[in-house]
């Protein structure tokens, strides 16, 4: 036997590398449930061994829903507070007092549309109308961050407060405004894109109109010089649809109808430039397919929405290519605009457009100026009639495959095709469809 100072002992190191010994557990279920599931278990349990303790669960239970009721609105919490009302016998009077209680709360953290909703259930409308504008009356919105003004704007407006939403907007602007567009500007001075435009000031022009506001002179003097950088940068990027650049300088950057058309000058002659610089080159290798796209479409959109008919057709010219390299959508663009007249001569450079036109109609569909090109371009005798012709019989035939008769019934008339136009009416007659108003 070794004695006992002999033993060999560990080191420091050792014991703490040694793991511990691992404890055993008990599982204790209850504690893991929901908490609507926990207070009715409480309330079960003490039901059936009638433990005396039922008044105070009671109390805890409502407790617990009138701290919790808000929370459960705001957050989407997993307690269920209606169910532990009903579980307790909760009275109306004590419903009330709990959501009343509730909706002081959703006030409080400025979420007015869940808080209006619960005073529309309990009939109190008038009280939250009272506490909504006394908690708005003391919210300072010059020191507010966006997301909070944003809270306290839509709780004034949930409950129809609009001076009051009025107000804090002029608040915050006055306090902010300048020092937002100064830093927008400073972004723009290093990236004049549209990303960055859009993301630093048409937001703050969003806020201002939400209210009725709009941006002072000296911001939008600020900005000015660096919104026609920032549209053709659009241009490259992003497809703009017909009469969408008004809507752009108008709407989403607030200037008014003269500051619009001077901003839209300047970049008429800078897109332009730029469209001169790619003539004789193949956009398709200099920019790649998907700027291409987007340049041609934005800047046709553009001289359609600003320019006069001379500018609009030197824009066509400028981005009209050779066969091989005509957009599927010019043709499209050009009788959109009736302007097939006007490019006539041009007929042989749009070759490939006109043939996917006229080959796969199909997929042409569902376009309004679909059929207003075929009629232009057959007038202007740039299209075969017989094709033309035999590309509206496959449309009709599509529209008749997915059941829309009312539209394949006034293809036929447009298109001086009465025959088959009183055929596909009679058909459908005997299907007992009534044609619409528009046919």
């Amino acid at each position: 036997m070794t004695a006992f100072w002999k033993k060999e002992t560990k080191t420091v190191q050792e014991q703490k590398d040694e793991k511990p010994k691992p404890i055993a557990k008990g599982l204790n279920i209850e504690k893991q449930l929901p908490l609507t599931e926990r207070l009715v278990l409480d309330k079960r349990k003490a039901d059936r061994i009638d433990s005396g303790q039922k008044e105070k669960l009671r109390e805890r239970a409502f407790n617990v829903a009138r701290l919790s009721y808000a929370g459960h609105l705001m957050y989407r919490y997993i307690f269920r507070p209606e169910t532990i009302l009903k579980e307790y016998g909760a009275s109306p009077e004590e419903i009330a007092e709990i959501k009343w209680f509730a909706t002081r709360v959703l006030i409080n953290k400025l979420d007015g549309e869940e808080a209006r909703k619960l005073a529309d259930e309990t009939g109190g409308l008038e009280e939250a109308i009272r506490e909504a504008r006394g908690r708005l009356a003391a919210f300072d919105a010059g020191t507010a961050d966006r997301c909070d003004i944003d809270d306290a704007i839509a709780t004034a407006n949930a409950f129809g407060l609009k001076e009051e939403a009025k107000k804090l907007c002029r608040n915050y602007l006055d306090a902010n405004e300048a020092k937002e567009v100064d830093y927008a500007v400073h972004l723009l001075e290093g990236e004049n894109d549209w990303h960055t435009l859009t993301n630093h000031y048409a937001g703050l022009v969003r806020f201002a109109k939400s209210c009725g506001l709009g941006m002072s002179k000296q911001s939008k003097d600020k900005i000015r010089p660096y919104v026609s950088g920032a549209v053709i940068d659009y241009c490259f990027w992003k497809h703009c649809e017909k009469g969408g650049f008004k809507r752009m300088l108008t709407e989403d950057l607030g200037f008014d109808e003269q500051e619009a058309l001077e901003i839209a000058a300047k970049i008429k002659a800078n897109l332009l430039a730029i469209l001169k610089s790619y003539e004789g080159k193949n956009l398709s290798k200099v920019l790649g397919s998907s700027r291409r796209h987007s340049l041609t479409k934005s800047a046709i959109r553009f001289f359609g929405d600003y320019g006069t008919e001379d500018e609009l057709e030197k824009a066509f010219r400028l981005l009209i290519r050779d066969r091989d390299d005509t957009y599927y959508f010019m043709p499209l663009l050009i009788a959109e605009y009736g302007m097939v007249r006007q490019l006539s001569d041009l007929g042989p450079s749009l070759g490939a457009g006109l043939d996917k036109m006229l080959d796969t109609p199909t997929e042409y569909g569902d376009d309004p100026h679909y059929y207003k090109a075929l009629k232009d371009y057959e007038a202007a005798g740039l299209i075969d009639p017989t094709r033309a012709r035999n590309a509206l019989i496959r449309v009709i035939e599509s529209k008749l495959n997915d059941g829309k008769i009312d539209e394949a019934v006034k293809l036929a008339f447009d298109f001086d095709m009465p025959k088959e136009a009183e055929k596909i009416s009679e058909i459908r007659g005997l299907l007992g469809e009534k044609p619409s108003e528009k046919t």
